[in-house]
């Protein structure tokens, strides 16, 4: 799943599959090499998008509520590190 030339991956998770992306994310965020961040959008139901969200932070892998906050933040990141 690491490719050299991929910096980041965006990827949608229909409701219904929150449980088993969520635990391949969270397996996958622990070898990661390049940042991770994952969208848990208000569509999923609430209780299972905070339980996913309790893991995923575990994990230390950022939830956001939608992509845009997601992209501003790994924008954010890249100008941090660009800056240092």
């Amino acid at each position: 799943m690491i490719q050299p030339l991929v910096d980041d991956i965006c990827f949608y998770s229909p409701q219904g599959t929150l449980d088993i992306m969520g635990h391949i994310f969270v397996n996958f965020g622990k070898s990661k090499t390049k940042p991770l961040v994952m969208v848990l959008s208000p569509e999923h139901r609430e209780a299972k998008r905070l339980q996913m969200a309790g893991k995923l932070s575990a994990a230390r892998i950022p939830v956001y509520p939608s992509p845009e906050r997601a992209a501003r933040a790994l924008a954010n990141m890249i100008s941090y590190f660009r800056l240092r």
